[in-house]
């Protein structure tokens, strides 16, 4: 597995929901061997897990469990992917019943294959339009993105979230060792 590295996030000001979002290593594992199957391409997927109880800090953090792919009737390219979001759908589902119900919907990831893990303004206008669809049930969604400037170079991740207010925050991204 190529080595990923989280991507520096800003300092942020007011208060902050969630303190980090964490990933085990397979789940990481997974998402470097999709993102290394489709480049030059961008895919992406939907995130799942589950949040943590408030710390005493007043945050909580998120745990992803599970990761589902873009699905067989997605489309790629350079520069955007779409979904085959009935595949996913059911996928979701799956999951869902796998965990026992405890799990849910937690925001989408994809890859910039040839750029930095930066939020474009069409992820930033996804994920308001996550946040807006009430079926989501996701009213602050993540939002991962693994990117790699070259083909030599490491894959960096990086994860944002939209807030209730609208803004966009940095999350850090944690790793789950023996999970």
């Amino acid at each position: 597995m190529d080595r990923i590295q989280p991507w520096p996030a800003p300092a942020m000001r007011g208060p902050q929901l969630t303190e980090y979002i964490w990933f085990p290593v397979p789940v990481l594992s997974d998402l470097v061997e999709q993102a290394r199957l489709y480049a030059p391409a961008e895919t992406g997927g939907i995130l799942v897990g589950h949040y943590t109880v408030t710390k005493p800090n007043g945050q909580r953090d998120a745990v992803v469990t599970d990761v589902i792919g873009p699905g067989p009737a997605a489309t790629r390219s350079r520069i955007a992917f779409e979904p085959d979001t009935e595949w996913q759908t059911a996928e979701l589902s799956r999951v869902y019943a796998l965990r026992d119900r405890r799990v849910s919907y937690l925001g989408d990831w994809h890859t910039h294959p040839t750029g930095q893990p930066v939020p474009s303004l069409r992820d930033l206008k996804t994920l308001e339009t996550i946040a807006a669809h009430t079926a989501a049930r996701c009213p602050e969604p993540f939002m991962a993105i693994l990117g790699k400037e070259g083909m030599e170079q490491d894959w960096n991740i990086a994860v944002c979230q939209h807030e209730a207010l609208g803004r966009i925050r940095n999350i850090i991204p944690r790793t789950i060792r023996g999970f």
